[in-house]
């Protein structure tokens, strides 16, 4: 059972966390099984992130006895935190201990942690300090921000604010992104330093452009020149640079600038994007930007075709009376342009109002042709279509047309259902001909979809669903019905 479950829960969750082939799974167990550590290693970190914990632990207990360090360090994790199991304090303390002997640099900086704290053992600060500071030599450049926590609030070291902010700058200056974010918060209010604006947006615009690295796999250098080019006037760089400052609420004035700079200059799509500061630039006290001067960029990258600019514009509309009158006509103009134009999301959101009747007459019609809409742009569900055709909601009842979208439904994904729905069709002859057989053959495969998210084992509790219990019993009850109609 334990095997076939796996199998089921490895098909659900379609490897979402790892991107990796059902093949390459196989593969890692075949070498687990043949006794790779490494193996074990993934297979639990797999498991762990699809919070199969059981599996997840198993894995990792057997690549840690096999000496693998990153193995004991999950292990530990487990042992430490209330997780699948019951805490174990002196079994993750045990495991921590041997993976940071064994070089892994997370053990040692939560070795320091418990220590200098008192978790879970007696409080020893040298063997705490010990164990951050044997991270730090293996490069572990957080360690300097924690050392410098320490000096800031004079815990565990004697309070020395003037070393704490050098620590600050030195993991700063190694790019540890928190380091950056708390040197402009702290240059920004007059923490520990003097007020210093242009500091404070320096290390704010240093850590916007370290998770852009991060997140675009640009290099420093090639940042650099990008600045370069902007200020010779390269429209395109200056674009480039809105995207990458644009990102963090801190910075996004910046990013704003840039966008600005490149639009005037003709940059289409510098101008496509200045929608995004109609939510964002809200957030961002130090942004000189006013309501009617982002309205104008709006109406600008509309008139270019953005769909979301378009969308911006509606609901500026209809909502932001503080901004623009209402003009519910208005907005509606710029709302269909952009589900016309195939944006599914705004179709939805025209679906809802006309299906709520808000700020618009409420209209069943209007909501079925804007539902539609939205399911040819892949938004909405053609399931939920399908309703709409089979109760002749807003549309001539079809139920043809219903059974289409169902099975439309059904190439997306396997719900169950759907496959209910099909089975009362055929069951009642609507659309079709009357057709038992069918009808029970999506009542089976309804049921045996419904059983599956009804099976408890320690092992995959995640899966239970208490709801299908009773649609388990509904569809036998059909099967049951059925059954008896064909011995008629």
């Amino acid at each position: 059972m334990k095997k076939i479950l796996l199998f089921v829960v490895i098909v659900i969750v379609s490897f979402s966390s790892y991107s990796q082939s059902y093949s390459h799974i196989k593969e890692l167990e075949t070498k687990a099984k043949e006794g790779d550590a490494q193996a074990l290693y993934e297979l639990g970190n797999f498991c762990y992130e699809e919070d199969i914990l059981s599996k997840a632990f198993k894995y990792y207990k057997k690549a840690a006895k096999l000496g693998n360090v990153d193995a004991m360090a999950q292990l530990a994790r487990i042992y430490f935190e209330e997780y699948y199991i019951k805490p174990n304090y002196r079994k993750a303390l045990k495991w921590y201990r041997k993976a940071a002997e064994g070089g892994n640099t997370e053990a040692m900086i939560m070795l320091g942690e418990i220590y200098t704290t008192g978790l879970i053992v007696e409080q020893d600060t040298v063997e705490g300090l010990k164990w951050y500071r044997k991270a730090l030599e293996l490069g572990e450049v957080e360690v300097n921000r924690f050392l410098a926590s320490f000096y800031e609030n004079g815990r565990f070291l004697k309070r020395d604010t003037s070393l704490a902010i050098k620590l600050y700058i030195k993991a700063a200056e190694q790019e540890d992104e928190r380091s950056q974010l708390r040197l402009g918060d702290y240059y920004k209010k007059g923490i520990l330093v003097e007020k210093d604006h242009d500091k404070a947006v320096y290390w704010y615009k240093k850590a916007s452009e370290n998770k852009f690295i991060f997140q675009n796999s640009y290099s420093r250098s090639q940042i650099e020149e990008l600045k370069r080019k902007a200020g010779e006037g390269d429209a395109s760089a200056m674009y480039e640079l809105g995207n990458l400052y644009s990102d963090y609420w801190y910075t996004m004035c910046e990013g704003f600038k840039f966008y600005k700079k490149a639009a005037e200059l003709g940059n289409e799509s510098a101008k496509q994007r200045m929608y995004d500061f109609f939510h964002k630039y809200e957030q961002c006290s130090s942004c000189m930007v006013k309501d009617d001067e982002l309205f104008n960029w709006y109406r600008d990258a509309a008139e270019l075709g953005n769909s979301d600019a378009m969308i911006a514009l509606g609901y500026i509309y209809m909502y932001r009376d503080d901004v623009v009158e209402r003009d519910t006509t208005e907005s509606l103009k710029w709302y269909k342009i952009a589900a016309e134009n195939g944006h599914g999301f705004t179709a939805e959101r025209l679906f809802q109002l006309y299906i709520g009747g808000v700020y618009v007459e409420q209209s069943d019609s209007e909501a079925f042709k804007w539902l539609k809409k939205s399911v040819e742009n892949g938004r909405l569900s053609y399931e939920l279509l399908g309703d709409y055709y089979y109760r002749g909601n807003g549309v001539e009842k079809n139920y043809a047309e219903a059974m289409k979208c169902y099975k439309e439904d059904l190439k997306n994904h396997k719900d169950p259902n759907v496959m209910y729905k099909l089975g009362i069709m055929y069951m009642n002859g609507e659309g079709v001909e009357v057709d038992y057989n069918e009808a029970l053959k999506w009542f089976n495969e309804a049921l045996e979809i419904f059983s599956i998210n009804v099976m408890y084992d320690d092992d995959y509790r995640f899966i239970y669903d208490d709801n299908y219990k009773t649609k388990v019993k509904m569809t036998k009850k059909k099967i049951k019905e059925l059954k008896k109609k064909m011995k008629e």
